[in-house]
């Protein structure tokens, strides 16, 4: 779960300073993306607006994220993630 976040805010360029300031959870935050701590459900849904992913989407992806995948899948998972979130960028663009 930490590991699909962190993933998700670093590919939306985008630190943990950057993303905590807004809440004031930065150890939280960290806490969370180190796995120490399971977000609670407000959160959680706050970071994946504020990363441009869907919650369907997230289940989907932190699913098949776990210490059983190899390197190769992992990264196909983290494509998945950076072309949803270029999809989403790419509309925000054309709607302004």
């Amino acid at each position: 779960l930490g590991e699909v976040l962190r993933i998700a805010r670093i590919a939306n360029d985008m630190t943990i300073t950057d993303v905590s300031t807004k809440w004031c959870i930065k150890e939280y935050i960290t806490e969370i993306e180190k796995g120490k701590k399971n977000p609670k459900t407000d959160i959680l849904v706050r970071l994946l607006q504020e990363y441009q992913i869907d919650l369907e989407e997230f289940e989907k992806i932190n699913k098949y994220h776990d210490n059983q995948l190899d390197k190769k899948e992992k990264l196909q998972i983290y494509r998945i993630i950076l072309l949803k979130i270029l999809q989403n960028s790419n509309k925000k663009q054309y709607h302004r």
